[in-house]
């Protein structure tokens, strides 16, 4: 009888394990999303904010661990001058050859299942490969994830070079912008 006992213990850990690491995959077009990004010009009283950008791919969640691919329609982000739209899109991001800013994600290591539990983890760090004008880099970042009863959102920031993407130092009339460029992506998954 003990045996038994032992064996059903067993049997039930293995499954409440499984269930634990159980795959779930997340289309996010049609998902609650944005895209921006933050440069500062030199002298830094210029701020460009660039804005409108909606999230597609997918996100796969496996227990804690979050991977997946997310991209963005680069022709979407704009900066609310026309003249500098143009030539952000035209001439330094060439969206006529690179239309999309890929991120894979490749470690995001939560606390708790996004899809069980509620609550928030502030600050969890990421790593990935960020792909813009076709050159894709090793980037880092931190996310914050708050969870209730039928929603999960996600803010998620990191930081790339200009350069590093061998996109030319935009500038006009003598002011440039710097090589480091904030990137924030919001973005809502229904549980």
């Amino acid at each position: 009888m003990r045996k038994l006992f032992i064996l059903f213990g067993t049997f039930i850990f293995t499954l409440s394990a499984y269930a634990e690491v159980s795959t779930k995959v997340i289309d996010l077009v049609g998902q609650e999303s944005k895209v921006e990004f933050l440069a500062i010009g030199k002298p830094s009283l210029l701020k460009i904010n660039g804005t409108g950008g909606k999230l597609k791919g997918k996100i796969e969640v496996s227990g804690t661990k979050v991977t997946g691919q997310l991209l963005v329609a680069l022709d979407l982000i704009t900066t609310g001058l026309n003249l500098r739209d143009e030539h952000m899109k035209n001439k330094y991001l060439e969206i006529a050859k690179f239309p999309e800013a890929s991120l894979q994600i490749s470690e995001l290591q939560l606390e708790k299942n996004l899809f069980t539990i509620s609550g928030s983890q502030k600050g969890v760090p990421f790593k990935g490969k960020l792909k813009i004008h076709g050159v894709e880099k090793d980037i880092e970042g931190f996310a914050d994830v708050d969870s209730d009863e039928k929603v999960v959102s996600i803010s998620a920031q990191t930081k790339t070079s200009i350069s590093a993407h061998q996109i030319d130092l935009p500038s006009y009339m003598g002011i440039k912008v710097a090589d480091e460029v904030q990137i924030t992506t919001q973005f809502k998954l229904k549980k």
